[in-house]
């Protein structure tokens, strides 16, 4: 039976933009699919357009859809494809509220709302909760409590209001993100395990303030923790939409906090899942490394990060950082596959280490992925 105008109609309509270039594997829009996932909890009517794997008509959609907010992601490299996106949207339904979210609307907030009219809202920040006190503004008629919602910026008449955003500290308020909205469209390629896998953030935060990433700014005040249950139900639902290899978590640094880690390879020893994850050389040593690889035949992939001053007087070379080195050895022991990122600052001086450890990594015979990415 065919459905009604108003039974087409949904409440919300997220989308993200194409990535463009790829340089990485196409990942899930996991900010997106958490949003959406606290909307139909709280009884809104959601859809998530990845554009990235779209083939519609996006103007007969939402003329069919009608939603009543659009709400964009997107990064900084795929700006572009979220204005485009706010554009069309406004052609086609002028009086749908538009949202501006993610890193690079974190940070640039008052630029776009200055230049970019077909945008109403920007949200700083982590925005499941500033998004559903919108939705419950806009949809259920509630315009006083705009003025309060976290994260918040639009525009008031010639200037531009900025509310603080506000960190969520229980992450086990927000509940598991539902894959189902955004399809079966992406493969996660498991770079040491092999096969596909899918991901899983079990932190949000990190220790360090790296200036070449954003998630000390994005996520600000250190590192906050979900629970294991929670994050192995998580695990256990993943598993149970298809057959995978393994899993990878996406925390900014996993091994931050001893506890967790210990008490996650607890938990998935028992589930007999491989998994990966990517780690800091300072936040291990070989005691917590060892409970990790006898975690049923772990395989890591092992992020071996260096803060690189660019002050030539201050320099410290990457191979002879004390941490690192001792990190490495310990890797080596336990035979753990490996793989390193190295942040570049002076390039020819730095070239010289690189080159060291790519020699000793050949001389080792060690399984590793090796990227080296230059910072500006």
């Amino acid at each position: 039976m065919k459905k009604t105008a108003e039974e087409s109609r949904i409440d919300v309509l997220l989308t993200y933009p194409k990535d463009g270039l790829r340089l990485f594997q196409s990942m899930i829009p996991t900010g997106l699919v958490s949003i959406g996932t606290v909307l139909q909890k709280s009884g809104y009517r959601v859809a998530i357009i990845d554009f990235n794997h779209y083939k519609n008509d996006f103007r007969r959609q939402l003329q069919f859809l009608r939603p009543r907010i659009i709400g964009i992601g997107g990064t900084t490299p795929s700006r572009q494809g979220s204005f485009y996106t706010a554009r069309l949207s406004k052609q086609v339904l002028p009086d749908t509220v538009v949202v501006y979210g993610g890193i690079n609307a974190t940070f640039i907030a008052q630029a776009v709302l200055e230049g970019i009219e077909d945008i109403d809202y920007v949200i700083k920040g982590e925005a499941e909760r500033s998004f559903l006190s919108l939705c419950d503004a806009i949809i259920k008629n509630k315009p006083d409590s705009i003025d309060s919602i976290p994260g918040l910026c639009y525009r008031n008449g010639m200037s531009i209001v900025e509310n603080k955003p506000q960190r969520i500290h229980d992450l086990s308020v927000l509940p598991i993100p539902n894959r189902d909205l955004v399809g079966n469209h992406y493969n996660l390629e498991m770079e040491f395990i092999g096969g596909s896998g899918d991901y899983i953030i079990t932190s949000r935060g990190c220790p360090a303030a790296c200036n070449f990433c954003s998630a000390s700014s994005m996520f600000p005040g250190g590192v906050r923790l979900r629970p294991i249950d929670s994050v192995m139900t998580e695990i256990d639902y993943l598993l149970s939409r298809r057959k995978l290899s393994g899993i990878k978590i996406f925390d900014s640094t996993f091994t931050a906090n001893r506890e967790h880690v210990e008490n996650f390879c607890k938990h998935v020893k028992e589930m007999k899942t491989q998994w990966e994850c990517e780690i800091r050389a300072d936040t291990v040593d070989r005691d917590l490394l060892r409970i990790m690889r006898e975690s049923d035949a772990i395989i890591s992939i092992w992020e071996w990060k260096h803060r690189i001053c660019l002050n030539s007087n201050t320099f410290q070379k990457v191979l002879l950082q004390s941490r690192s080195w001792m990190c490495w050895q310990f890797v080596m022991i336990l035979a753990f596959a490996l793989k390193c990122f190295l942040h570049l600052g002076i390039l020819v001086t730095h070239l010289r280490n690189v080159l060291k450890i790519l020699i000793l990594l050949i001389t080792t015979g060690t399984k590793s992925i090796f990227s080296v990415l230059q910072q500006e």
